[in-house]
């Protein structure tokens, strides 16, 4: 019977991650509600497995932009794998850049940075300054305190995801492009805009040759710098 229900706990779940992937999120929460209470049945409250299911349901509810719900997931999630795991674990680390994530788009910026910064000091315990797991929180956290009108602290976090990403990636990627436009941006807000310019080029250069020349982010970038140099 055990048997039984670990399969059908596993098809449950693989159905729900499928729906997930196919933006079909009712169904994805249909599903890995399923194999959620098989899981609590099988292993009781803190298991591995239980963590998984909480932190899907978490990402379809995201999804739907059900943020609260999203959050709370996200809270069962981390519980578990600091019950499991430790601080020092990249499971820990997803767990707080979700409820980083959540918290940002319910508008609680320092929250999110709250949350932000705890998945990056993990990354940088496991994975040392040059990963792009650190880059992305460094981007986030940017992103964050520019959304909080902080645009030094923007700048700050968005300078350093840029010089990781360029020494990870070695050639132009959209990541880069990203980080070079939210520099431009921000830099746009302090009033620096021969800075600010310089950055949506540098943008504009990196999305023409990797998103094509009609791409919207490409022409977003090119009528920046037009609107600078002006």
């Amino acid at each position: 019977m055990a048997l039984e229900y670990f399969f059908s706990s596993s098809l449950s779940s693989l159905l729900g991650s499928a729906f997930y992937k196919n933006g079909q999120d009712n169904k994805a929460i249909e599903y890995h509600e399923k194999a959620l209470q098989i899981r609590l049945n099988i292993y009781g409250n803190n298991h591995a497995d239980v963590a998984i299911s909480c932190f899907n349901l978490g990402a379809a509810y995201y999804n739907k932009r059900m943020y609260d719900k999203a959050s709370d997931y996200y809270e069962k999630t981390l519980k578990i794998r600091l019950e499991i795991f430790g601080m020092n674990h990249i499971g820990v680390a997803l767990s707080y850049f979700y409820l980083g994530a959540t918290h940002y788009n319910k508008g609680k910026y320092d929250k999110a940075i709250e949350f932000y910064e705890k998945a990056l000091q993990i990354r940088l315990e496991l994975f040392g300054t040059n990963h792009v797991d650190v880059a992305d929180s460094y981007y986030y956290l940017g992103n964050t305190y520019s959304s909080d009108e902080k645009f030094d602290k923007s700048i700050e976090y968005h300078e350093k995801s840029l010089q990781i990403r360029k020494q990870i990636f070695k050639k132009e990627n959209k990541d880069i492009g990203d980080s070079n436009w939210n520099l431009g941006w921000a830099f746009e807000q302090k009033r620096e805009k021969k800075i600010a310019c310089k950055y949506y080029e540098e943008a504009w250069k990196i999305y023409d040759k990797v998103l094509g020349e009609w791409n919207i982010a490409t022409m977003h970038a090119k009528i920046k710098v037009k609107e600078l140099i002006e």
